[in-house]
């Protein structure tokens, strides 16, 4: 019993000094965790700087403040397009008759692009004319017997409804005829020729791409941290890489998604005033001035 004693003693103190290195071991952790929660806090605080501000003066947006890769030197990229863009297509199985001649071809609102040869689908609407109006005679004479009681209303109300199938047809073939030609819905130029006239199309064929050339808009990807202080009419310069020129421009609105990735969302922008030597896919660099400079 007394043997024991001592080794129960040993034991204990084992036990206790394993504690305390337990002990020391979760104190050194926490302290190491807490200083790396401040370091990293502290980082936070330095890239979420407001671009419009901040204790250093600056003439533009803090591109470099953001580690996504969606900004490049001081500015952020800029892609040009077209506000409207279409992509003609086949509404009917018919021979292909007229198209724009060639890619670049520019047109008016409301001239034909595509034309159909289409003699078998007026016919079809002819006779779908001729079918509508026999049976509405029909119907017309069922009435006039119902006057005086030599029919019923049975025979009245059955051609009712034939006539009325025989008019849906007739509206149906309309339609149809009416796909027969196809006009342009607003001043552009075509960008793409897929079929090429006297070939045969089928229904929901592309035939042409066209665009409006008229009306074009900026699509510019920012960081996500920009959404705050960039508002719709916020303005900013951009400078084309192709032609090197100037424009200024503004913004319109933003699409409401954040790629979380690259954390950076999509804006829309519009040039301010005439833009005429502004193509389609032009691509350059957008400059944010300070919001003070933008009162």
């Amino acid at each position: 019993m007394r043997q024991s004693q001592p080794n129960c003693r040993r034991f204990l103190l084992a036990a206790l000094r394993v504690g305390a290195a337990v002990v020391a071991c979760v104190t050194i952790s926490v302290s190491n965790m807490e200083c790396a929660i401040a370091q990293t806090q502290s980082v936070g605080l330095a890239n979420s700087r407001a671009p419009f501000g901040g204790d250093a003066p600056r003439d533009r947006l803090d591109i470099n403040a953001t580690s996504s890769g969606v900004a490049v030197g001081d500015g952020v990229r800029v892609v040009a397009r077209s506000y409207e863009t279409a992509s003609i297509g086949a509404e009917i199985n018919a021979r292909i008759t007229h198209l724009p001649q060639r890619e670049g071809d520019r047109f008016r609102a409301g001239d034909v692009l595509v034309e159909f040869d289409c003699r078998k689908i007026v016919a079809e609407h002819d006779a779908a004319i001729a079918t509508y109006r026999a049976h509405k005679a029909v119907y017309d004479n069922q009435r006039q017997l119902l006057r005086y009681h030599a029919a019923g209303t049975l025979a009245v109300d059955q051609t009712f409804f034939e006539m009325q199938k025989a008019d849906a047809d007739k509206r149906g073939q309309e339609a149809k005829r009416d796909g027969c030609v196809i006009r342009a819905p607003f001043d552009g130029r075509v960008t793409e020729k897929v079929a090429q006239v006297h070939e045969i199309a089928q229904p929901n064929q592309p035939l042409i791409k066209i665009i409006n050339e008229g009306k074009l808009e900026l699509v510019l990807m920012v960081p996500s941290s920009w959404l705050s202080r960039i508002a719709a009419g916020t303005a900013f310069s951009v400078t084309l890489d192709e032609s090197g020129e100037s424009h200024q421009a503004r913004v319109v609105q933003t699409t409401g998604l954040i790629d979380p990735v690259s954390q950076s969302a999509r804006l829309i922008a519009e040039i301010i005033g005439p833009s005429t030597s502004v193509v389609p896919g032009m691509s350059g660099t957008a400059v944010f001035t300070r919001r003070e400079d933008l009162k």
